[in-house]
C-alpha cells in the first residue's frame, strides 16, 4: 500500500505530507508515494526494482528516500510533457546530494541531477576536485517522453526498474564522503571493480568458457612457437560475459582449430586505461621464456586494448616477445564513441542502465555497482573522465594516440580503421 495517494491536476502543484512537491502540467491522473525506511516491509506488488539494484544501493552507499509512481494522461492541448519534482530534504544532518532515477511507461530509464547542477562542475585536476555544494532546495525538471513511450510498443529491453506502464521516480540520496575526493578513480576501483574483476590471463575451454575462472594460465610451454587464439572482452564485461551466448559447438570448433591453445585476458575496463591493460598483458608474457604468436578475437572496448597491443606494444614494453597476426573485431568503436566523451558520461550511464538485465547473470550486479559508483562520483565531485571509458571517446585516446601510431602493425591498423 502506498504511503500516500494524490490526484494530479494540470493546474496545480501537489505536496505530499513529507514535503515533496510535484507538478505535471497539462495532465490528469494519480501519483502514489512510497517512503523508504531501512528494514521496512513492502508488499510484493509494490516492488518496482530488480533486487540486485537495492543490494547495490547498500554496497555503494546510496540511500533511497522515496518512490513516486505516476499514472497520468496528458491533455491533447498540452504543449509539453514534463514533471517538476522538488523532493523533501533528506533526513539527518549529513551533507548529501539528491538524484532521481526515472523510468517511463515503456521501461526507458534515465538519471537526473538537480537543474543546473552538473553545469557547475569543477575543473577535473586532482588538486581542484571538491565536493559540490548541493542546492538547498533542489528542483528536477524531467521530460517524461510520454508520447514516445506510448508509440514505442512493448519494450524489448528492460533495465533495473520493472514497473512497466507507469512513470516511476526514485529519489536517491548520496551522502558526502571525504574519502572519494582523495582519489575518485581509486575509490571506484577499490570499491567495485577490484571486488569483482582482476587482471588475469586465463585458459578457455569448452567446459569453462561460460564460467568465472580465478586461476591464472600456467601452461606456457604449450603455446611457444605455435599460433594461439587470444580473447579480449569489452567494457563492463568478462571472458564468460562476452562468450556467454556462444554455442558450445562453436567453442569446441575454435578450440579444435587451435589445438586447445585458447586463452583470454580478463582486465579492469573502467578504472584502468588501455595502456595499463596492454602493459600488464605484455609484461606477463615477457616474463615467460620464448616467443608467442596470437590471433585475437575481441569485442567493444577490447578492440581498443587490441589496437594498443598491436600498434603500441613496443612502446609500452620494448622488445616484448609477442607477435600478433590477425585481429577479429566485433562492434569496436574504432572511430570513437560519443558515449566515451566526458560530456556524455550521463548518456553512457543511462544507456547501460537500460540494458543491464540483458547482461549475463553473473555480471549484472557488477555492472549495476559500477554504474552507481559513477553516479556517486558525478553527484559528489562532478568527475566525468574515467580512464577506461574515456579511452572510447571521439576526442581522447583513439583520436590523439591510436590514429598517430601505425608503424608497429600497419596491417592490423588498416583492418581496424576499416571496421
Amino acid at each position: 500500500m502506498a504511503s500516500e495517494l494524490r490526484t494530479i491536476s494540470s493546474s496545480k502543484t501537489i505536496q505530499f505530507r513529507n514535503g515533496t512537491k510535484l507538478s505535471m502540467r497539462g495532465a490528469q491522473g494519480n501519483a502514489a508515494q512510497w517512503l523508504h525506511k531501512r528494514g521496512a516491509f513492502r508488499l510484493p506488488g509494490d516492488e518496482d526494482t530488480d533486487p540486485r539494484l537495492a543490494a547495490a544501493f547498500d554496497t555503494i552507499g546510496i540511500i533511497p528516500q522515496e518512490t513516486i509512481h505516476i499514472d497520468a494522461t496528458p491533455n491533447k492541448a498540452a504543449a509539453g510533457d514534463a514533471v517538476t519534482l522538488e523532493p523533501a530534504p533528506p533526513a539527518g544532518r549529513m551533507k548529501t546530494v539528491q538524484v532521481v532515477l526515472y523510468s517511463d511507461e515503456a521501461g526507458g530509464i534515465s538519471w537526473h541531477f538537480p537543474d543546473g547542477f552538473l553545469a557547475a562542475r569543477p575543473s577535473e585536476t586532482p588538486s581542484s576536485l571538491r565536493a559540490f555544494r548541493a542546492p538547498d532546495k533542489p528542483v528536477f525538471t524531467i521530460p517524461t517522453r510520454t508520447a514516445a513511450a506510448q508509440s514505442a510498443g512493448p519494450p524489448r529491453l528492460r533495465g533495473v526498474v520493472t514497473k512497466i506502464g507507469r512513470k516511476v521516480f526514485k529519489v536517491l540520496v548520496i551522502p558526502i564522503a571525504s574519502a572519494i575526493l582523495k582519489n575518485p578513480v581509486k575509490w571506484l576501483g577499490d570499491k567495485v571493480e577490484s571486488h569483482y574483476k582482476q587482471d588475469l590471463i586465463r585458459a578457455v575451454t569448452p567446459n569453462d568458457y561460460r564460467m568465472r575462472v580465478s586461476q591464472p594460465f600456467r601452461q606456457w610451454n604449450k603455446l611457444k612457437g605455435k599460433r594461439t587464439l587470444l580473447i579480449i572482452h569489452g567494457i563492463f564485461s568478462s571472458t564468460e560475459g562476452v562468450l556467454s551466448l556462444l554455442p558450445r559447438a562453436q567453442m569446441e570448433d575454435l578450440c579444435k582449430r587451435y589445438d586447445g591453445r585458447v586463452i583470454s585476458f580478463d582486465h579492469l575496463t573502467v578504472t584502468k586505461d588501455p595502456e595499463q591493460n596492454a602493459r600488464f598483458f605484455l609484461e606477463q608474457l615477457d616474463a615467460q621464456r620464448g616467443s608467442f604468436t596470437f590471433d585475437i578475437l575481441t569485442h567493444s572496448r577490447g578492440g581498443i586494448v587490441t589496437r594498443t597491443l598491436t600498434e603500441r606494444g613496443n612502446e609500452l614494453v620494448p622488445g616484448h616477445n609477442c607477435e600478433f597476426k590477425n585481429a577479429y573485431m566485433v562492434a569496436v568503436p574504432n572511430q570513437g564513441s560519443p558515449l566515451g566523451d566526458p560530456d556524455h558520461m550521463l548518456d553512457m550511464v543511462d544507456t547501460f542502465t537500460n540494458v543491464l538485465t540483458a547482461f549475463p547473470d553473473g555480471w549484472v550486479t557488477y555492472s549495476i555497482e559500477v554504474l552507481l559508483g559513477i553516479v556517486k562520483l558525478l553527484g559528489y565531485t562532478g568527475q566525468i573522465a574515467l580512464p577506461g571509458i574515456a579511452s572510447m571517446g571521439t576526442q581522447g585516446y583513439i583520436a590523439n594516440v591510436l590514429k598517430a601510431n601505425r608503424q608497429s602493425c600497419p596491417t592490423a591498423y588498416a583492418a581496424a580503421a576499416s571496421n
